[in-house]
């Protein structure tokens, strides 16, 4: 039986893991009013959340199921303000300066970025390892998902 190829989803768990323990962030399950909700990690403060995560691990170019993605945890955050009352600090963590460019407002004027920008989400860049970027390049060439 052939060895199972490390999957595009094991190499970014590894990433997300080592980001969540790199900002100190607690587990993201949340419930409000029988709503469970599960961000990437949250922070908080006399144990009540006051920031909320999301850590996308993709390089390269977004797609459009990826932009899907990122367009669903902006909603996700934003119902949770919603249904709790209150404002929060929220951050979509990125390891690709090309990812975090094409999620500006100042560089490309969508739907999508205009909503980022509206409901002050946070776009931060976080460096990863050569080691852990061509893991990241392996596992997507493994699942032809490579800009070509």
């Amino acid at each position: 039986m052939e060895k199972r190829k490390e999957s595009r989803s094991d190499v970014q768990t590894e990433i997300e893991k080592s980001i969540f323990e790199e900002l100190h962030l607690e587990s993201g399950e949340q419930d409000i009013n029988d709503i469970k909700f599960v961000f990437d990690g949250v922070k908080k403060e006399n144990e009540k959340v006051t920031e909320i995560y999301e850590i996308y691990c993709g390089i390269e170019n977004l797609k459009s199921a990826q932009k899907y993605k990122i367009a669903k945890d902006l909603l996700k955050m934003i119902f949770f303000e919603r249904l709790t009352e209150k404002e929060y600090k929220k951050k979509i963590i990125v390891v690709d300066e090309n990812i975090k460019n094409s999620l500006s407002i100042e560089k490309h004027k969508t739907w999508l970025n205009q909503a980022i920008d509206s409901f002050k989400v946070e776009i931060e860049f976080r460096k990863i390892s050569k080691d852990q970027r061509k893991k990241v390049e392996e596992a997507k060439k493994n699942q032809n998902l490579i800009q070509k």
